[in-house]
């Protein structure tokens, strides 16, 4: 679901109705993701989406290491896990479920 989503907002296949809405608005794409999401935590999984891709981009630069989508998807998982940590009780179970769901 993630590389779809990230898929669809890069190539501009936005829904027509949410494209109307959201056209002259400076963060459509942040809100598209968002109501995609569909959850209160969207922003940490944006947040943490982008970071997993800017150290797979910083590897492949500085290390020479050949990015992949798996490793992408795996940097994500573990700081998925680690922001886990430091969730309060009343949304741990939910993220916990969302994260099973689309590991």
């Amino acid at each position: 679901m993630l590389t779809n989503l990230c898929y669809e907002v890069q190539k501009h296949r936005i829904p027509d109705e949410l494209w109307l809405v959201y056209k002259n608005s400076r963060d459509w794409r942040r809100q598209f993701i968002r109501r995609r999401l569909n959850v209160s935590y969207a922003l940490e999984i944006i947040i943490l989406m982008v970071w997993s891709i800017w150290t797979t981009r910083n590897d492949w630069v500085f290390n020479n290491i050949h990015p992949t989508v798996q490793d992408c998807k795996r940097r994500f998982c573990n700081e998925f896990n680690l922001l886990l940590h430091r969730v309060k009780p009343p949304k741990l179970d939910e993220m916990k479920v969302w994260f099973a769901l689309h590991q």
